[in-house]
């Protein structure tokens, strides 16, 4: 299927943490979404255009035919870096949106286990838990971003930001849902179950089932509670970062303890924002906007995951880093966005229960 290579080699970027050392490349295929024969196709278009970091996850229902792509390339399985991720919901989540009872936290060895056969492979590179929700309160009030802007884009059926009456409903309804956390979580027994999560994935590093561990949807404070408990830091967080919701406080804590970050949400947040800024450098560099962003991700030391089912747009996702430098005075403008405004996670109510 290979028969013409790519030139473009994304640079690699390093993580130092506690117990962890390493290096992966700048620029990965993000695979959400993109499952069955679409899905395969995708990866293995990937892989053509020299993609050699493929990241997926339990959650998203497409680690077979991804695992299939990788057979299929002839590539050897030590030149790909792939990472997955697993314990996304709570305990006695039942009832929650997206509910699976095989991705649960407590079941960290049987998630891998699972992880491992659908992809055909013995090791993972890169195992991050999906995201430290430990109730069905914290998992309710924290996914609840999606349902607006992102589901507005694309599905049509999501809930108004505004009111008729003018009213922020988006803040009104996440204020509740932060208040039931406050009034019916314990923050020992989140953190005892966090405490425990990582501990599981301590075990599966050790078992060489991950030749690294990592977190992702984890917020500052939580980084900074598990220096209290964690043998092995996360050599990643990976979560959604684009330049309306850039974290730079967690940039800055992340950075102090040799995490390296991973953002994902570049495209949708592209076609939310329809950002005037990005589009002026985008014309000024002939690129696309989304070409444009994933330039600033690289540019600030961050990992880009950009996802894309159509050739072009895979290879053109990956060819941007070798096409220029966006200007200090760009970079500057685009940092100038950020508004603390997820279209996916709230990492306030995460930050709730951190001690």
């Amino acid at each position: 299927y290979l028969s013409k290579m790519a030139t473009t080699v994304p640079k690699l970027l390093k993580f130092a943490a506690k117990g962890q050392t390493g290096s992966l490349p700048s620029v990965g295929f993000g695979t959400a979404t993109l499952k069955e024969e679409i899905g395969k196709k995708a990866v293995l278009d990937a892989l053509k255009a020299g993609y050699r970091h493929i990241d997926t996850a339990l959650l998203y229902g497409n680690q077979i035919p991804v695992g299939q792509a990788i057979k299929e390339s002839g590539i050897p399985r030590e030149e790909i870096w792939i990472t997955s991720k697993i314990a996304f919901f709570p305990p006695e989540a039942q009832g929650c949106w997206m509910f699976n009872e095989h991705n649960v936290k407590g079941n960290e060895a049987a998630c891998i286990d699972t992880c491992l056969e659908q992809l055909g492979v013995d090791y993972v590179d890169l195992l991050l838990v999906h995201n430290f929700s430990t109730s069905k309160e914290e998992y309710k009030a924290s996914s609840f971003p999606h349902f607006f802007e992102l589901f507005s884009k694309f599905k049509g059926d999501a809930i108004p930001v505004t009111s008729a009456h003018g009213d922020n409903l988006r803040e009104m309804i996440m204020s509740n849902y932060r208040q039931a956390v406050k009034e019916n979580v314990k923050p020992q027994e989140a953190k005892a179950l966090r405490q425990k999560t990582w501990s599981a994935m301590e075990e599966i590093k050790a078992s060489g089932k991950a030749k690294f561990i990592g977190v992702s949807n984890c917020p500052h404070e939580i980084i900074t509670e598990m220096k209290g408990y964690a043998n092995v830091m996360p050599a990643m967080n990976q979560l959604e970062l684009h330049p309306t919701f850039s974290s730079p406080a967690l940039q800055k804590v992340a950075a102090e303890n040799g995490v390296l970050l991973t953002g994902y949400g570049t495209g949708c947040s592209v076609q939310i924002e329809e950002n005037e800024v990005i589009a002026g450098i985008a014309k000024k560099m002939q690129l696309s906007p989304v070409q444009v962003v994933i330039l600033w991700t690289v540019q600030s030391g961050i990992v880009a995951i950009p996802r894309s089912k159509t050739p072009e747009h895979i290879q053109e996702n990956l060819e941007v880093i070798s096409k220029g430098r966006l200007s200090d005075e760009d970079m500057a403008a685009i940092n100038a966005l950020n508004r603390d405004h997820p279209y996916y996670w709230d990492h306030e109510t995460f930050a709730l229960t951190a001690t």
